[in-house]
Order: C-alpha cells, then structure tokens, then sequence
C-alpha cells in the first residue's frame, strides 16, 4: 500500500512538455508528497473539486529537486492539459480503496465455531 501525508497538495509550477503527455513537471513544493509510488489528482485550481470531469489521475514514480515523474492517465482518467498553477494533491483514489478492501481480507481471522 502507498504511503499518505496529510494536505499533501501543491501547485504546478512549470507545466509538462507537451502538456496533453509530458511526464515530468515541477511543482511549488514537493516536500508536502510521501516517498514515491503513490497516486495523486490533478485538476484545474479554479474548480473548488477535483470530478471526473475535470482532473486526471496521476502515478508519481519519482521526485527529483522539484520535479515530479509521473505515469500519466491512470485509473481510467483522460489526460487533460497540464498548465502552471493547476492543483496536484494525494487524494484518495480507486487504488487506495481496492488495496484497504484486499488488506481487509487478506488479513481476516475467521470465527471459531461455536459447539454446542
């Protein structure tokens, strides 16, 4: 399962190249991300949500300075265009909930029996 921080969310700062399928960028403060992988959100910082509409899910498998390396597209999203100043925060995704789900019962203890 992938590492969490708390508001883990920053800003785009140098969009990538092309912006529609660049995999790398930087962003204002990557310090506030966990050690990589892990997935995260982006969208517009204009729209108060990140929806299904409006955001691509993202990979991040590396982090270099301020520069994140990302797989693009993940989780069904559509890769949008990537601008300075968009949102990118660790939020929880499909990926998340399906590991927590496999864990649940991975790690399940089954009841003894009671006898009568």
């Amino acid at each position: 399962m992938d590492s969490f921080n708390n508001f883990a969310a920053t800003k785009i700062h140098v969009a990538p190249a092309p912006m529609a399928a660049g995999t790398t960028f930087s962003v204002e403060d990557p310090s506030v991300f966990p050690a990589v992988p892990f997935s995260a959100t982006v969208w517009p910082s204009g729209d108060p949500a990140a929806t299904v509409d409006n955001s691509e899910t993202v990979r991040v498998t590396a982090v270099s300075g301020k520069n994140l390396t990302v797989v693009r597209a993940q989780e069904g999203s559509s890769p949008l265009k990537l601008w300075p100043g968009y949102s990118i925060a660790q939020l929880p995704t499909k990926l998340f909930y399906q590991s927590i789900a496999d864990g649940a019962v991975a790690t399940a203890v089954p009841r003894p029996s009671r006898r009568r």
